[in-house]
């Protein structure tokens, strides 16, 4: 399995014409669901502003199973 991250100018284009999956959002959740996709074969396509979406700006997470206090950039680290 090959992973490639690449970072695209708003003005330009995509390099497929075809995705099988397009995910909308850099956070866990669409980090976590391009990797199963690509795991299964799929041409995949991440759209997000930044890795680690919102969490990133969050300063407190304390609803995160398995971790007590922990700010958003220190989570977004465990991934």
């Amino acid at each position: 399995m090959r992973l490639q991250l690449n970072a695209l100018e708003t003005k330009q284009s995509f390099q497929k014409d075809h995705y099988d999956v397009v995910v909308v959002g850099s956070g866990p959740g669409g980090m976590n669901a391009s990797l199963y996709a690509k795991r299964k074969g799929l041409e995949v396509l991440l759209i997000g502003i930044q890795t680690g979406g919102q969490l990133i700006n969050t300063t407190d997470v304390d609803n995160y199973l398995g971790s007590t206090h922990l700010s958003g950039p220190m989570l977004s680290q465990q991934f």
